[in-house]
């Protein structure tokens, strides 16, 4: 399954136990290398050196994919949305002279955590249905609330099944 489909709280700890061990691995090698420093050119030495050399740049990557996606859980923003936010008309506000951002899942750090962990407020999503329409393919909500959702529209050839889902807009 994608990440985020249910399972985006398995991928962090899955991450962080992988960053954990890697970090401990090396800090446990660190002091034999120092110890036998004069033959790290030697076997088993040097074979240790190279995989803790594999292992510090792993845990450093593995840090930076961890932070990056702790970032997100706080601002409750997905990469594609980060990375894609001129696209989406629901992140921009018109202030009279300036256009600035403004995430409407964003509920503070605390309650995007919480919501998160599966314990805060409850996110409400609908199911979406393909419509046609000349050129492109059109979603619809099927719900009886009067909430406004923005439209999605997808390229000609995007398909989407009925277990989609998007995020109320409040």
């Amino acid at each position: 399954r994608p990440i985020g489909a249910g399972n985006h709280l398995l991928f962090i700890c899955f991450v962080s136990f992988q960053f954990l061990s890697l970090f401990f691995f090396v800090m446990m090698v660190i002091p034999i290398l120092l110890q036998h420093h004069e033959d790290l050119f030697f076997p088993p030495m040097s074979g240790l050196a190279v995989v803790s050399m594999f292992g510090l740049v792993t845990a450093g990557s593995l840090l930076v994919l961890l932070l990056h996606q702790l970032r997100g859980i706080l601002k409750n923003l997905t990469t594609n949305e980060e990375v894609n936010k001129e696209r989406y008309t629901y992140f921009w506000r018109d202030d009279g002279e300036e256009r600035r951002f403004v995430n409407p899942f964003d509920k503070g750090w605390y309650l995007n955590f919480k919501e998160f962990l599966g314990i805060g407020g409850r996110v409400e999503y609908v199911r979406l249905f393909q419509t046609s329409h000349p050129n492109r393919s059109r979603l619809r909500h099927d719900s009886d609330r009067n909430d406004e959702l923005e439209v999605l529209v997808v390229p000609s050839g995007w398909t989407t099944s009925e277990s989609s889902a998007c995020k109320f807009l409040p």
